[in-house]
């Protein structure tokens, strides 16, 4: 075959090639431009700076302020009596106290008890247990107002009488119990007390606790276990503990007073028949009292 005749077929294969190529070349480029992000335009900083937006803030608001406490601020201790009490009768229980400590040439930190504390009005300015020689100022007056004050050192008791500006006078022969004038609660146990023991003696008579009287408060230091009240055939344990009597009055046939006692150990009360009351100092002098059981014959 002569090359002129190769020439003339060759042509038009190679022209075919080309095609196809072209083809597949355009089609590969439009494939790309797809997959091709349109570019953007960069983000350009200017020096002026934006213009702040508002953003709105929580403020607490703070709680009211508590003043600091200061030593001279805090609560300092005071005795029970001087809350329970009128001022007239924390005066004269103080005067009673510090006459009785100096008449015992006692120290400041011996410890005086109140036994029993009473309102009382006085016939005269003796106040029922003044010397013979007495005041010009209180003498020839009449119903003066003051108060009946015993106190109790070791297992002894004394007891005075004063008025309502802080005179005092010690009775020697004064009983250490007595139903004269008012009586007042002289701690917050023993006012706690009176209460539960007037009701449960309303429970046993099946009457108002109106109808019945509060006649007496007396602080005494029971000698054993049966707290002043032991009951035939049983054993009691020899301790002190202190605690309070209590004495109710309730009208009877006729208007007849008729006294009720209670003894109590601070905590829970108990009624008392007055037959089998024992009263330990300085009330009484009996020794602790152990009643057991007969033993069998």
């Amino acid at each position: 075959m002569s090359n002129a005749v190769m020439r003339r077929r060759f042509r038009p294969l190679a022209a075919s090639t080309l095609m196809i190529v072209f083809l597949v070349t355009v089609g590969v480029a439009c494939s790309d431009s797809e997959a091709t992000p349109t570019p953007q335009a960069a983000a350009v900083s200017t020096l002026i700076p934006p213009t702040p937006t508002h953003t709105p803030t929580l403020t607490q608001t703070p709680l009211p302020s508590t003043p600091a406490l200061h030593p001279n601020d805090l609560p300092t201790y005071t005795p029970a009596i001087i809350s329970f009490l009128p001022e007239s009768a924390t005066v004269a229980v103080s005067y009673a106290m510090r006459d009785l400590r100096q008449k015992l040439e006692l120290g400041d930190d011996a410890v005086i008890g109140v036994l029993n504390l009473r309102k009382v009005n006085w016939p005269d300015g003796k106040l029922g247990c003044a010397p013979r020689s007495v005041s010009p100022a209180l003498r020839g007056e009449s119903g003066v107002a003051g108060y009946r004050v015993a106190l109790s050192y070791g297992e002894k008791g004394y007891v005075y009488h004063t008025d309502s500006e802080g005179t005092v006078y010690y009775c020697v022969r004064a009983e250490l119990l007595s139903d004269e004038g008012e009586p007042l609660a002289f701690d917050p146990i023993g006012e706690s007390l009176i209460d539960p023991a007037q009701s449960d003696l309303a429970q046993r008579l099946e009457m108002d606790t109106e109808a019945i009287e509060w006649v007496d408060l007396s602080a005494v230091t029971w000698i054993d276990s049966s707290l002043g009240c032991p009951q035939p055939n049983l054993n009691y344990t020899v301790v002190n503990i202190p605690g309070y009597r209590m004495v109710f009055r309730v009208l009877g046939d006729e208007a007849v007073p008729i006294t009720y006692i209670y003894h109590s150990d601070g905590l829970q009360v108990s009624y008392c028949d007055a037959d089998l009351e024992v009263l330990p100092p300085p009330y009484g002098t009996l020794e602790p009292l152990i009643i057991g059981t007969p033993e069998a014959e």
